[in-house]
């Protein structure tokens, strides 16, 4: 389809600056066909002012009771009327060729579900999120890392059709979409990066251990549902995997007993051999 309209959904609480800051960067955009959803996720009314002083007819604002970035984006896709659909949180922005020259590249894949690279902004350090361009599957990246949300332009009916976001859960939802769409959909790389992923003290990205217990929760399941499908060779690399970040996670919170245990653990399944389907 020429020139589709892209559904740009951007969930803010009580920080009316950033959200600002997040629209403005789509308003920047070189690509000009699309919509902006701001929604208010029951923080502060400051927001609605400083959103529609921004004076663009594509920006539409609305407020809901807190419910979470879940909850956020699902009210958000309800009223997005895009062929296609990208996230952005409010402390995160996008850069002025993003939707362009990512539009441009999914098209010419064909595909229905794409990511682009990503600079990551810690402080004055700035970095790739991928330094190399990774096999876009589980195996290949899904297992190990998670890319930000605002690098994905998503057909949204894609979406649609695996019920949202899952509002049940409070970190990782994102995640938890992706590994739902992984098995229905071919999942597309693009190595520019065409986004900015800022790391803020406070945020909840930082709280470490929740991050990594609930995404290997995610992906643990992943694998159970999927056994079948996946190499023995790989699943003993993570089950190590999994090892190695829960012993992680110990040392932390200075479970020191537990780390000792998995470790042993660790060390077991490195020396074990694969098993194949059919041994006994």
């Amino acid at each position: 389809m020429a020139n589709p309209l892209i559904s740009i959904i951007i969930p803010t609480y009580n920080r009316p600056q950033q959200a600002v800051a997040a629209v403005q960067s789509f308003l920047r955009q070189t690509y000009q066909r699309f919509e902006v959803i701001v929604v208010n996720d029951g923080g502060t009314q400051e927001v609605g002012p400083a959103v529609s002083a921004l004076d663009d007819p594509r920006i539409r604002f609305v407020s809901k009771l807190n419910g979470g970035l879940a909850s956020a984006r699902n009210y958000g896709l309800r009223l997005a009327q895009g062929e296609f659909v990208t996230f952005c949180d409010d402390d995160d922005d996008v850069y002025p060729q993003r939707l362009e020259l990512h539009l441009a590249h999914v098209e010419a894949a064909g595909a229905a579900i794409s990511f682009c690279n990503a600079h990551i902004v810690t402080g004055r350090r700035t970095r790739l999120f991928f330094g190399h361009a990774p096999q876009p599957s589980f195996t290949g990246l899904f297992c190990r890392r998670n890319p930000p949300v605002h690098a994905f332009l998503v057909a949204r009916e894609c979406i649609e059709r695996a019920g949202g976001f899952n509002e049940r859960l409070r970190v990782c939802e994102d995640y938890d979409l992706w590994l739902r769409l992984l098995p229905r959909y071919r999942f597309d790389y693009f190595h520019l990066p065409l986004v900015r992923y800022v790391r803020h003290p406070g945020a909840m990205s930082n709280d470490l251990p929740t991050m990594s217990r609930e995404i290997c929760r995610l992906a643990e399941n992943y694998v159970r549902v999927h056994t079948a499908e996946l190499p023995p060779e790989f699943l003993q690399k993570f089950r190590r995997l999994m090892l190695l970040r829960q012993g992680k996670r110990q040392l932390r919170e200075h479970d020191f007993l537990g780390s000792l245990m998995t470790a042993y653990e660790w060390l077991t399944a490195a020396w074990s051999r694969p098993r194949t389907p059919n041994a006994s």
